[in-house]
């Protein structure tokens, strides 16, 4: 089935589907293999546009700089949680680094630090821990630090991101890079 596209309405129409009268004055008559092709190959960055004859291609959108900061500091938003929720290996365990896990582990180190010697139970979500104090620590210090760590690279991210003043330099700058392992 052949397909037709209006420049003027950004839209395709099914040629089978919509009276000659129905379609838009710039309609152009496109193949269903040429239109499959287009939208295979779009990327979320891009968009469908007539050319100079009306046919559609594929280009890089174009934003604001206010838009494209909001885009790109929402991914690295995205980004930055996905990388906070690894796990930590610890010994026998596996131990996620989350907002909600750092003070599951607080609240865990202020009851030791009443029972220096007895073993730490730490419930985190589903999961119960039972961890010898000198190793309970040990496991504090690696998920504080690595909290940390990531916590410095958002930031550096952010400040890099506020300081490009091209949008489309916004919009393809590389937030996946420098995070811990």
């Amino acid at each position: 089935m052949d397909f037709y596209y209006s420049a003027s309405t950004g839209r395709f129409y099914a040629a089978g589907l919509v009276s000659p009268e129905e379609l838009p004055a710039d309609a152009v008559r496109i193949s269903e293999e040429y239109r499959m092709k287009l939208l295979v190959e779009l990327t979320e960055d891009q968009q469908i546009v007539g050319d100079g004859h009306g046919l559609p291609i594929i280009v890089d959108k174009k934003y604001s700089w206010e838009d494209a900061q909001a885009i790109a500091l929402s991914r690295l938003n995205d980004y930055h949680r996905v990388r906070v929720k690894r796990r930590i290996p610890f010994g026998d365990y596996s131990f996620a680094i989350s907002d909600e896990s750092v003070k599951d582990l607080m609240v865990a180190a202020q009851a030791a630090a009443f029972l220096p010697d007895e073993p730490i139970v730490l419930k985190v979500g589903e999961d119960v821990y039972q961890v010898e104090p000198e190793k309970f620590q040990e496991l504090v210090r690696n998920v504080l630090a690595a909290s940390r760590q990531a916590s410095k690279v958002f930031a550096g991210h952010r400040t890099a991101i506020q300081a490009l003043t091209d949008p489309s330099a916004v919009i393809k700058y590389d937030y996946k890079a420098g995070w811990p392992e």
